[in-house]
């Protein structure tokens, strides 16, 4: 048996091109610049899990803080973290319909914050954004939803390229490839920010293909204490509904292995154009939604030229124009990247939690 193996494993050494690997690490690293392309016709079904932020010790010592003070910040705090040890973590559920960078529909479900669901879309040179109690509409590329596509991308890209499209928004280029049989491992810098990433992983020379496995921060000169965070990246199969290899799962993991959040592929479904066209298509008070079902928004705010631009929705039908407020830039999340291999999916969470408040 050990002889077979030893044999098996020279076979695979035989077989495997240098040269080949590198020109796969190049092919994957351009083709993760757009996750959203390339998958027209297939829903991609994930969910995300993240662990509790905060200790009992931790919750003890902010709840001494807020004692007397029922206006104070880290009341929001206490409140999730109780609940994240309660349940074991926080999980949030991820539908991405995708017939290119510029035609999608993406449903998240949040069941546990006060918007319970955000849903954008973008088709017919309209895009717009729906929670609960709010729709926005604009067009072009900035505007409503364009900051949660640009996130869920990201998040998508870990399982069809196994975070080489981290790359792009942090201007990395990769410098060195090394292959050492079937492993491989490359090397990518940022000249603007010093930010160095090792990608590393396996080579297949059956189904020539390598396999992303682990992302590692190896310098980040803004963030020191994010060096040694890492992604890891597993459970690759061939997609038949894809006809493209998938992770099953992503993890991010602190410097010391502790799992922070994990990324789980639920199922890839098939969609006709016609259910693309009904889900794209501009909510309505007056038709179900295909996600949604009943619609219960109640304000309406309108970017395009020369709509109103915010609409109130009052009992009886009556719709009063109200002052808008103004929008956050939806590329904005660009000016925080660089801050480290977990900052992508953090920053851009942060920064779409603060556009969330602005429209409570």
């Amino acid at each position: 048996m050990i002889l077979l193996v030893g044999l098996a494993y020279n076979m695979a050494l035989a077989q495997t091109n240098p040269d080949e690997v590198r020109a796969w690490v190049r092919a994957q690293w351009a083709a993760a610049d757009s996750p959203l392309d390339g998958i027209a016709g297939s829903m991609i079904d994930f969910r995300l899990w993240e662990a509790p932020k905060l200790t009992k010790e931790q919750i003890a010592e902010l709840e001494k803080l807020v004692e007397g003070k029922p206006d104070h910040p880290a009341r929001q705090e206490i409140k999730a973290g109780k609940r994240q040890l309660a349940s074991g973590g926080d999980e949030r559920r991820y539908r991405v319909w995708a017939n290119s960078a510029t035609e999608y529909r993406i449903s998240e479900d949040t069941p546990y914050e006060e918007f319970r669901y955000i849903d954008v879309a973008r088709a017919a040179g309209v895009r717009w954004q729906m929670v609960p109690v709010q729709l926005q509409i604009g067009e072009g590329e900035a505007g409503p939803g364009a900051m949660q596509a640009s996130y869920t991308a990201v998040l998508l890209g870990y399982f069809r390229f196994g975070g080489f499209n981290m790359g792009r928004p942090i201007e990395l280029t990769i410098e060195n490839i090394n292959v050492h049989g079937t492993k491989w491992d490359a090397l990518a810098r940022s000249k603007k920010s010093g930010l160095e990433m090792q990608f590393t992983g396996r080579w297949d020379p059956v189904a020539k293909r390598g396999f992303v496995e682990r992302v590692v921060n190896l310098k980040c000169p803004a963030m020191p204490e994010a060096v040694g965070n890492e992604h890891r990246f597993d459970n690759w199969v061939e997609n038949a509904q894809l006809g493209a290899w998938i992770a099953g799962i992503a993890e991010e993991r602190t410097r010391d292995g502790a799992v922070k959040v994990r990324y789980t592929l639920d199922g890839v479904t098939p969609y006709t154009a016609a259910e693309f066209d009904a889900l794209t298509r501009l909510p309505s008070v007056d038709r179900a939604d295909p996600v949604r079902e009943a619609t219960t928004y109640k304000s309406v705010y309108d970017y395009r030229p020369g709509a109103r631009e915010k609409v109130e929705r009052r009992e009886g039908g009556e719709e009063v124009p109200v002052k808008a407020r103004p929008a956050v830039e939806p590329s904005s999340w660009l000016r925080y990247a660089g801050w480290g291999v977990l900052s992508i999916a953090a920053v851009l969470l942060i920064v779409l939690r603060l556009r969330r408040s602005q429209m409570a």
